[in-house]
């Protein structure tokens, strides 16, 4: 993935012949994130049998839709923790541009929690998508504590 930050979406932003990111049984990279209340939280540290990892942002229709699935899979596996990982924005416009920089993209997490209502516990990742790059392309994981 180059030119993290897009301006308009193009394919050729992702190299969708290398997903790259851990394998089977390597331990997932842990990183430092900011959540939408500006705190710190580690990746890594979540509470239940394992995290459920997805990767979004408002702007991403794959993502939005899945939404309600995932709504209903949280209230089913209560052993199991649930998080998003912010990434950068997936079809960037004029009422969500690209990130410019750290402020705009919290911005954006935050609308999502709040005037989406979004109930999982929100990760923002680093402004060049640090996480999201070490876990390559992939749009879910699965971390097992």
């Amino acid at each position: 993935m180059t030119d993290y930050n897009y301006d308009k979406f193009s394919a050729s932003h992702y190299a969708l012949d290398n997903f790259g990111g851990p394998q089977p049984r390597q331990k997932a990279p842990d990183f430092a994130l900011q959540t939408t209340d500006r705190s710190s939280h580690n990746l890594l540290d979540f509470e239940g049998e394992f995290l459920v990892l997805e990767f979004g942002s408002i702007t991403c229709p794959l993502f939005q839709n899945r939404r309600g699935v995932m709504k209903a899979l949280t209230e089913t596996y209560l052993n199991a923790s649930f998080a998003i990982l912010y990434v950068r924005e997936a079809h960037p416009g004029n009422s969500r541009p690209q990130h410019k920089d750290t402020a705009g993209k919290l911005a954006n997490a935050g609308a999502l929690q709040s005037g989406d209502n979004e109930g999982r516990h929100i990760l923002i990742d680093h402004f060049e998508g640090t996480a999201h790059k070490a876990y390559g392309s992939i749009s879910q994981c699965r971390f097992h504590n």
